[in-house]
C-alpha cells in the first residue's frame, strides 16, 4: 500500500516537469517572433559584434605569449572573458611568489619546507589559467561569430554601432591612427 502511493506520488511528479518543460520550451518558441526582445546576453553579444580575422589572429598570439588578458583585450572580449584571465594570472603568480619568498626567506635564509606547497599551488593556479586562456583565445572567436551571426539573423532590425581601431600608413612615410564606426 506504501509503495503504491510513493509510485503514484512519483509518477505525478514525473508528469508535472515534463507538463513543465513542455511548456517551457512553447514559451521558448514563442521568443522567436518578430517583435522578439533579445535577453541580456544575446544583448551583450550583438554589442560586441564580430570579432575580425585581424584582431582574432593579433589577439590569440599576443595573448599565448603575454597573457594576462591583454589578447581578450585585442580582440575585443577584455570585459566579457579577458578580466577571468587577468585575475587568475595575477592571483597566481602572486601566490607562486609570496610561496616563494616564504621559502628562501627575504634575506636569504632558508624558510620552512611547508613553503613550497604555496610556491607549486600559485605556479599551478597560473598555468591552469594561462592554459585555459590560450584554448579560450584560439577556440572562442570562431564560436562567439557563429553565435553572432545567428542572433543578426534572429532579429535582423536590431541596429549595430561598431567601433574598430586602426592604422594608416601615409605619403610621408608616416602613420595616422583612429577610430572607424560602421553602422
Amino acid at each position: 500500500m506504501i509503495v503504491t502511493r510513493n509510485f503514484i506520488v512519483i509518477l505525478g511528479l514525473f508528469l508535472f516537469s515534463v507538463i513543465a518543460i513542455s511548456a517551457e520550451k512553447k514559451v521558448a518558441n514563442k521568443s522567436s517572433s518578430p517583435m522578439a526582445i533579445p535577453t541580456a546576453e544575446e544583448e551583450s553579444l550583438l554589442d560586441g559584434g564580430e570579432v575580425s580575422i585581424p584582431r582574432y589572429l593579433g589577439g590569440a598570439f599576443l595573448g599565448s605569449f603575454v597573457g594576462f588578458g591583454t589578447g581578450h583585450a585585442i580582440q575585443g572580449r577584455f570585459f566579457n572573458k579577458g578580466a577571468y584571465f587577468f585575475i587568475g594570472e595575477s592571483t597566481g603568480l602572486g601566490i607562486a611568489l609570496v610561496g616563494s619568498i616564504a621559502l628562501c626567506g627575504i634575506q636569504g635564509e632558508r624558510g620552512s619546507s611547508n613553503c613550497l606547497w604555496i610556491a607549486n599551488l600559485g605556479a599551478g593556479i597560473f598555468v591552469l589559467a594561462k592554459a585555459w586562456e590560450i584554448f579560450d583565445l584560439w577556440v572562442g572567436p570562431p564560436i562567439e561569430n557563429s553565435n553572432y551571426r545567428d542572433l543578426i539573423k534572429k532579429y535582423p532590425d536590431k541596429k549595430r554601432v561598431t567601433f574598430q581601431p586602426f592604422i594608416l600608413p601615409t605619403s610621408s612615410s608616416s602613420m595616422v591612427a583612429g577610430l572607424a564606426m560602421s553602422f
